[in-house]
C-alpha cells in the first residue's frame, strides 16, 4: 500500500496528546471530556465509567461517538513532526512514540468495543470478536515495522502511512457499498463485514469500518431511544436520545430543508439536503451527524446556553472537497486534505437556522474541483 493512499484521519476536536507513563494518566484517558472541555463545554456523564454504570443505551452510545473522534485524534497525532528528524536521537524518540501509540490504540478500541458489548446488539457478537482480533494483530504488525524501520527515517515514515494512515480508495468504496443505511445484522451481512475487517491493513481503514458498521447498525438503531423518524427515497433523519426542545426544533428545521426535494435552490442550498441525518441527545450533549457534506459533518454542542444566550458550537468535517470553500465557513481553525474542523458561537434563539444555515456553506463531493470540471466544462 503506497503514501499515496493516505487518506481520511479527522482531527477534530483539539485534544492534546498526553504521556501515556504521565501520573495522570487516568484523567488524561477521559475521552469523551477532554473532546469537549477544550471548548469550555462540561459533559454530565463521566467518560471514565464502565458502560454498565452510564445506564442509558443512548449515553453508551454517545461515549463511542466521542472515543471515534478521540482516536481520529491520536492516529493524525502519530504522524512524524518534521522536526524530529532535526534532533538527536529524533529516530529513536518517534519510533517509541509509534510503539506507545499501538498501545494505545488497542486501549482505545477496546473501549469502543467495551461499549458495544453493553449494548443488546447480541447479533453483532462475531463482528466485535473480529474487530477485538483485527485490532491486536495491526499493532503486533505496527510494532514489527516499527523494529524493523531501527533509525531509518524514510522506513518510520512509510511505517505510519501504511500502517496507521493509508486508506485506499477501493476499500472506502467497498465499505460505502456494504455498510450503509441501518443494515439487517443478517448472516450474509456479518460475512460481508468480516471480509472487509480481514482486508482492512491499517487503523484508519479500520476505524473507518468501525465507525460505518455502529452508524449503520439496525440493531443499534433499534436500542436507541428513537423519539422521531423520517424516511423516503433512501433518506432519513431521525431523533435519537432524548428529547427537548432544541433537539425538536433542529430536527424540523432538516425535515423542512429535506422536504423542498428538487426545489432546494429556493432556500439557497447548492444541492438536495442531506441525504441522511442523525440528531443525538445524551444529556446536555447534542451530536448530530449529517452524511455526504465534508463527507461526514460532525457537530458538537452543550445544549445550555452561556450567559449571553450563545451556544458553542464545535464541528469536524472527515474529508475536505473543496479547501477554498473549507476557508469560508465561520470559525474555521484547521484546513487539510484529509479532515477540518473549527467552532462558531450560534445564538440559542435561533440554534436550528444557524445550523441550517451553516450545513448549506459545508462542501460536499460534488463540490470537489474535479467534479465541477466534468459537470461544467464551459467554465474550465
Amino acid at each position: 500500500m503506497s503514501v499515496s493512499k493516505i487518506g481520511s484521519i479527522s482531527k477534530g476536536f483539539n485534544h492534546q496528546r498526553t504521556n501515556p507513563e504521565s501520573s495522570g494518566e487516568q484523567e488524561d484517558r477521559r475521552l469523551g471530556a477532554q473532546t469537549l472541555s477544550n471548548a469550555g463545554i462540561s459533559i454530565d456523564v463521566d467518560p471514565t465509567d464502565n458502560p454498565e454504570q452510564l445506564g442509558s443505551n443512548t449515553l453508551i452510545f454517545t461515549k463511542i461517538l466521542d472515543l471515534d473522534i478521540a482516536i481520529k485524534e491520536q492516529l493524525a497525532d502519530l504522524a512524524n513532526d518534521p522536526s524530529m528528524e532535526l534532533m538527536e536521537n529524533g529516530a529513536d524518540k518517534y519510533g517509541t512514540i509509534l510503539l506507545r501509540g499501538a498501545d494505545k490504540l488497542t486501549r482505545n478500541f477496546e473501549e469502543i468495543f467495551s461499549c458495544i458489548d453493553h449494548l443488546p446488539i447480541t447479533e453483532s457478537n462475531d463482528i466485535v470478536t473480529s474487530l477485538r482480533a483485527k485490532v491486536s494483530e495491526l499493532a503486533l504488525g505496527l510494532k514489527g515495522d516499527v523494529i524493523k524501520a531501527g533509525l531509518d527515517w524514510q522506513l518510520l515514515r512509510l511505517t505510519y502511512a501504511n500502517d496507521v494512515a493509508a486508506m485506499s480508495a477501493d476499500y472506502v468504496r467497498r465499505v460505502a457499498d456494504i455498510i450503509y443505511s441501518f443494515m439487517d445484522m443478517s448472516d450474509a451481512n456479518i460475512q460481508s463485514i468480516r471480509e472487509l475487517i480481514h482486508d482492512s491493513h491499517s487503523f484508519n481503514e479500520l476505524l473507518h469500518l468501525t465507525h460505518s458498521y455502529i452508524m449503520n447498525n439496525d440493531e443499534l438503531r433499534d436500542a436507541l431511544e428513537l423519539w422521531s423518524d423520517s424516511n423516503n427515497e433512501g433518506h432519513y433523519i431521525r431523533g435519537l436520545g432524548r428529547r427537548n426542545e432544541i433537539a425538536e426544533d433542529i430536527y424540523q428545521k432538516f425535515l423542512e430543508a429535506w422536504r423542498l426535494g428538487d426545489n432546494y435552490a429556493r432556500e439557497d442550498w447548492r444541492h438536495k439536503a442531506p441525504i441522511a441525518v442523525d440528531i443525538v441527545l445524551a444529556g446536555n450533549i447534542l451530536h448530530i451527524v449529517v452524511r455526504d457534506y465534508g463527507h461526514s459533518l460532525n457537530l458538537v454542542m452543550n445544549t445550555v446556553p452561556d450567559q449571553q444566550d450563545n451556544i458553542l458550537i464545535q464541528y469536524h468535517m472527515s474529508k475536505v472537497p473543496n479547501k477554498a470553500m473549507a476557508y469560508q465557513l465561520p470559525g474555521i481553525s484547521t484546513v487539510r486534505h484529509a479532515y477540518a474542523g473549527g467552532q462558531w458561537l450560534a445564538s440559542s434563539k435561533n440554534l436550528g437556522g444557524e445550523i441550517i444555515n451553516f450545513v448549506k456553506q459545508v462542501p460536499t463531493d460534488i463540490d470537489s474541483p474535479i467534479a465541477q470540471a466534468i459537470l461544467h466544462p464551459e467554465n474550465k
